[in-house]
């Protein structure tokens, strides 16, 4: 609708220059000025046309805290924020150039009070949508948050606000949900039981291990899912991935857990098809 009336607007008075021109062709002095309000007229037309307004909507039916940065690095170590704005439901927020300069990208991290509704994922999506990276070109700069955007990878793998976790491992399992798990970390040898993971806010993660004896470090980028329970898949790892809301110590046939301090992992390092139980370092 603002596009429209800005459009009629200039058309107006493009039409009206017109016409004076007409009446005005032997007063220089009056060509001169309707020169000058010409190049302003095109001017403003053009400055109300850019599009490069950012808008946000907040579609969840709650309240939800928006916090933007200018960086990768800044938003990965929850420094140096540019803003932070809280949107009720139902709220849409308008950014203008003038707050966010366009052509730059900004990270965004929202969350609700819980941080259950929250954009810490980076799964594809159908339709396609901005999780965390946005920037503002001439064009469409609407950005929904949605209510299936959810889950409690957050609240698991960063302590909701955090920036990393650190995770070692307790136990081992062989079996499935079908014939029973079964522990099997007496079995395993002293290097074998070295397992440990540090995720981070940044999408990477830092696999520890023994390997032929000699501690080994490895960096994976991984994939949040969005899903209820926290879950994340290692790229690049044989199939390797970090799950909570599941534990082989848990009540059969679901296993179910609530714990946000336990996971199950099914890690890179491993020569077997063992499921670690990991738990969070304080």
């Amino acid at each position: 609708m603002r596009f429209r009336e800005s459009g009629f607007m200039c058309y107006r008075i493009f039409s009206y220059i017109s016409e004076l021109i007409t009446d005005l062709m032997n007063n220089r002095l009056a060509l001169a000025f309707l020169f000058a309000l010409l190049l302003s007229a095109a001017y403003g037309c053009k400055k109300k046309n850019d599009h490069t307004d950012v808008t946000f909507v907040n579609h969840i039916d709650r309240p939800i805290t928006m916090d933007i940065y200018g960086s990768m690095d800044d938003y990965n170590e929850n420094k140096n924020r540019i803003m932070r704005k809280v949107l009720q439901q139902n709220e849409v927020l308008v950014l203008t150039k003038e707050a966010l300069p366009p052509n730059k990208t900004y990270y965004a991290d929202w969350y609700d009070d819980n941080h259950f509704y929250n954009n810490w994922f980076n799964d594809a999506s159908k339709p396609e949508r901005a999780f965390v990276s946005f920037t503002p070109v001439p064009g469409n700069n609407t950005y929904y948050i949605e209510p299936d955007t959810k889950g409690n990878a957050k609240t698991v793998f960063l302590d909701k606000t955090g920036t990393r976790t650190n995770w070692k491992a307790v136990d081992a399992f062989q079996g499935s949900s079908q014939s029973s798990y079964v522990s099997v970390w007496d079995d395993l040898t002293e290097n074998e039981r070295v397992q440990e993971i540090s995720i981070r806010k940044d999408f990477t993660a830092l696999y520890s291990y023994m390997d032929a004896g000699v501690p080994t470090t490895k960096t994976y980028e991984f994939k949040v899912h969005n899903a209820d329970a926290g879950y994340i898949e290692l790229l690049n790892s044989n199939n390797s991935y970090l799950q909570a809301g599941f534990l082989p110590v848990s009540t059969k046939p679901g296993y179910v857990s609530n714990s946000t301090d336990s996971i199950v992992a099914l890690v890179p390092g491993s020569t077997e098809d063992y499921y670690f139980m990991l738990v969070k370092q304080k």
